[in-house]
């Protein structure tokens, strides 16, 4: 008895360790069979994904692939259902591109495509179907010459406003002025009894009247007009007003330059429409407009087949030059700006037409006070000189059907053009 008491302890804790460990096995026996169950279920599920698909394309001897099994089936109707909705979209995205990028263009009249061009006698473009040899049977040059001729001073008017000058005043335009405002002074000043002048009016000699009249001139010239405009900013052709008759490929090219001015003043005239003169309008002065790729081509030189990219990244940002698809023009705009109202003259160009890309635009702070010593009064805001490149681009699925011959000649070897 007493060596039961002396070692009741030790049975005690023999009896508690055997309890647990008969607990200990019956739950690790119980989960053990749960985990068997996940890992076996595990499997089947990673043998039918691999049968269904990771098996799916089997190689033939010899070349070609072979699918096995319904799921592999439902997965090849499903690829080719993607790849149709695919490709009718992507033709859908290049026949809405081409429908778009004729706006300002052309139209289409009787199963023709015509080209348009604005009419400045009725203020709007206007269609003209006689002027290439696609359009008709003949092209009278002399007769495009003439209605080309009223076309290009409408650019200039529709920007400045008015028929007031759209340069700053020459000194010599400031003299004469000045001359005739004192020959008009001294025409009022009273006469004696030989028929000179009895009273001249004073300061006639003075320095300074001449400077204030100076800046007077200037000033009125700036509030008269809505901007200035270089008397070289425009592309002009050169057989213009000297009854040289131009070729079908000349007139072409100026439908072309036609289209591409036209909506630069149109997007110009958008960010200056509620401005009064100068010094309230975003686009203070216009410089130059330049059409055309290196040496002096219209279309940059690029891939013609249709089947080729056209893409050369060494040429632009884009490194678009060309395709089957589409020729590429290039836009360079030199101009005086608010900085502020950038944004809105190339999103307002953007609207004119799907084709146009800004690649870059350089931009220079205008000293104000070495504009004004040079007669050109740009109003209190800060302004700067930007040079914009702009890529534009002209889908064959319309041009080719005005292109004369001549113009697609020059273009290079060509046998995938589309017609």
């Amino acid at each position: 008895m007493n060596t039961i008491k002396a070692n009741l302890f030790l049975i005690v804790l023999g009896v508690v360790v055997v309890l647990g460990g008969g607990i200990l096995w019956w739950w690790s026996s119980d989960k053990q069979v749960v985990l068997q169950q996940a890992m076996e279920d595990r499997a089947k599920q990673e043998k039918t994904i691999r049968s269904a698909y990771l098996k799916v394309p089997i190689e033939i001897p010899g070349g070609g692939m072979k699918f096995q099994g319904a799921v592999a089936d439902n997965v090849i109707k499903v690829r080719e259902v993607i790849q149709k909705h695919t490709k009718e979209q992507v033709t859908l995205i290049s026949e809405t591109a081409a429908k778009e990028n004729e706006k300002n263009r052309v139209q289409h009249q009787g199963g023709k495509v015509v080209p348009l061009i604005y009419d400045p006698e009725i203020g709007k473009m206007v269609s003209l179907d006689n002027f290439l040899p696609t359009m008709a049977r003949s092209t009278d040059g002399h007769a495009f010459n003439r209605i080309y001729s009223r076309m290009v001073p409408s650019l200039l008017l529709r920007l400045v406003g008015s028929s007031s000058p759209a340069v700053a005043p020459t000194t010599n335009e400031i003299t004469l002025a000045f001359e005739a405002d004192k020959a008009a002074r001294l025409s009022k000043a009273p006469l004696d009894l030989k028929g000179g002048v009895l009273q001249p009016p004073t300061g006639l000699s003075d320095p300074k009247i001449l400077q204030d009249f100076t800046k007077k001139f200037v000033s009125n010239r700036a509030a008269n007009i809505k901007m200035y405009v270089h008397e070289n900013a425009f592309v002009i052709e050169p057989w213009m007003d000297k009854g040289i008759e131009p070729t079908e490929a000349q007139i072409f090219e100026t439908f072309v330059h036609q289209w591409i001015q036209e909506d630069v003043v149109r997007s110009i005239m958008h960010v200056n429409e509620k401005s009064k003169n100068v010094g309230e309008s975003a686009v203070k002065r216009l410089d130059k407009i330049s059409i055309g790729g290196e040496g002096g081509a219209l279309f940059v030189a690029g891939a013609r087949a249709a089947d080729a990219s056209g893409i050369d990244f060494s040429k632009s940002m884009t490194g678009r030059t060309g395709s089957g698809e589409y020729d590429v023009v290039m836009l360079n705009i030199s101009m005086i700006i608010d900085p502020s109202k950038l944004n809105a003259f190339c999103e307002a160009l953007y609207v004119q037409n799907n084709g146009y890309t800004v690649l870059n635009i350089k931009q220079q702070s205008v000293d104000p006070y070495l504009a004004a010593s040079e007669g050109y009064l740009l109003g209190v805001n800060q302004c700067v000189s930007v040079q914009m490149q702009i890529e534009c681009l002209m889908f064959r699925k319309w041009t080719d059907k005005l292109m004369p011959a001549e113009f697609r000649r020059s273009l290079g070897p060509d046998t995938a053009r589309p017609r």
